[in-house]
């Protein structure tokens, strides 16, 4: 309360620092157990935020999954899975316009943040799956926006538009790079420096269209044809699967829940994995379907082991 009290005396209510002064309260509110007063809090910050930096900021990511939690802990799925689905939205945005651009370290950095955020998206979408069916499209299209995520492709595209030696495709990367890092530093700024908020979509329209280009023309396979990774969906996916095929994908998450030390309470990864498999076929129309093993951790040690050893001393396996 005295912090809020001296931010407004102070003429800061609506400033970036009144967001995270709110954030760092909430945080306090969710060690006290106390997730209504912690919603209220990462809600004000969040609407801060919203005004200063535009709704579909990236800068907002953190604070959204934030207020995501709070909402889930307080088992409000119409305000949480919203925000939710908006989260994996914006990440996916910096997958397909920042990521490229990144150097090895910081894709690295990058993944392992962006695979929490999905993994905490999944152990909640399996929990709450029977209230949006939404959520296992969603799940199932995570898994491609992971697997296009090429790590180091930039330098092999360098080096295989290199060996062509064409000046007009060594442009063409050259300006993909330059609309990239610029893109990159758009979408950090507040609106009030922004100035024309279309160039931010022109700027994301001229990127798709030479990534096409690029592809296109160097015949390049190790980029993925130009698509992004929005670009595919499970539904472009059973048009093409045969009467008797199927695809299954197998996702392996960490069980998030609500965890305590000592006096303190958070919200994080439990030990508990899990995996679910996602399977797609023909007559797949509304949702892949979902079937959900819970007992991740024997699988990956007592019941690998036992198939493994199976499979080395060419015993019958009946178990697995």
């Amino acid at each position: 309360g005295k912090a809020e009290k001296l931010l407004k005396k102070h003429g800061y209510e609506k400033d970036d620092l009144a967001a995270s002064v709110l954030n760092n309260i909430a945080v306090l509110n969710t060690a006290q157990g106390d997730y209504e007063e912690a919603a209220m809090h990462y809600q004000d910050a969040y609407d801060i935020k919203r005004a200063i930096y535009g709704d579909n900021s990236v800068l907002l990511t953190e604070l959204i999954n934030n207020l995501a939690v709070t909402y889930w802990a307080l088992d409000k799925p119409a305000a949480a899975i919203p925000l939710f689905k908006k989260s994996i939205a914006l990440a996916t945005r910096q997958v397909t316009y920042v990521f490229p651009n990144l150097n090895e370290n910081e894709q690295v950095q990058f993944y392992e943040k962006l695979k929490d955020d999905f993994e905490r998206f999944n152990s909640i979408a399996i929990q709450w799956a029977d209230k949006d069916p939404d959520l296992v499209m969603r799940m199932f299209q995570n898994r491609t926006i992971i697997k296009s995520l090429q790590f180091f492709t930039h330098q092999r595209r360098k080096n295989h538009i290199g060996l062509k030696n064409d000046p007009v495709l060594n442009d063409m990367v050259s300006r993909l790079k330059e609309s990239r890092d610029r893109l990159g530093h758009l979408y950090q700024l507040p609106l009030e420096l922004l100035g024309d908020a279309a160039e931010v979509a022109a700027l994301e329209k001229e990127i798709d269209a030479l990534e096409k280009t690029i592809s296109l023309q160097s015949s390049e396979a190790v980029y993925g044809d130009g698509l992004n990774p929005e670009e595919i969906t499970w539904k472009d996916l059973v048009s093409k699967l045969q009467p008797n095929e199927a695809i299954i994908e197998m996702v392996r998450f960490r069980k998030y829940d609500l965890q305590s030390s000592g006096r303190k309470t958070y919200f994080g990864f439990t030990d508990s994995v899990r995996y679910a498999a996602l399977v797609i076929t023909r007559e797949t129309t509304t949702k892949p379907a979902m079937v959900l093993f819970k007992d991740g951790n024997n699988l990956e040690s007592r019941f690998y082991n036992y198939y493994k050893n199976a499979m080395k001393y060419d015993v019958t396996d009946n178990l697995s």
